[in-house]
C-alpha cells in the first residue's frame, strides 16, 4: 500500500483550517455568546447588531458594551397598606360586597 507523505500535512492543514475557522466565528460572535450566557435584556438587539455590523470595529465594540450593560427592567413592587389587625385575612374589596 502506498501512502503519500504529503497527505499528511494536507489532512493536518484542514484540520488547522477548521479550527481557525471556529476560533474567528467564536470571535466574532462573542457579543452574542456573552448576552446569552448572561440572559440580557437586549440580547436580540446585540445579536442582530452583531451580526450585520460586527465586521466594523464600532459594531462589534458597541454590541459587546450592549451584552455587559445591566439589564433594564423595571421591578414592580406592589405595596399594599391595611389597617387590618390579623394580616392572614385578606380584605374583600368594597367593589365585591
Amino acid at each position: 500500500m502506498y501512502l503519500d507523505a504529503n497527505a499528511g500535512t494536507a489532512a493536518a492543514a484542514s484540520i488547522l483550517f477548521l479550527v481557525g475557522i471556529a476560533i474567528v466565528v467564536a470571535l466574532y460572535f462573542t457579543p452574542t455568546i456573552i448576552a446569552v450566557l448572561r440572559h440580557n435584556s437586549n440580547m436580540a438587539m446585540v445579536a442582530i447588531l452583531n451580526t450585520f455590523l460586527g465586521w466594523t470595529f464600532l459594531g462589534w465594540v458597541v454590541s459587546l458594551a450592549l451584552a455587559f450593560s445591566a439589564n433594564s427592567q423595571a421591578a414592580v413592587v406592589n405595596v399594599y397598606q391595611s389597617n387590618n389587625p390579623n394580616p392572614s385575612e385578606v380584605p374583600v374589596p368594597a367593589t365585591q360586597r
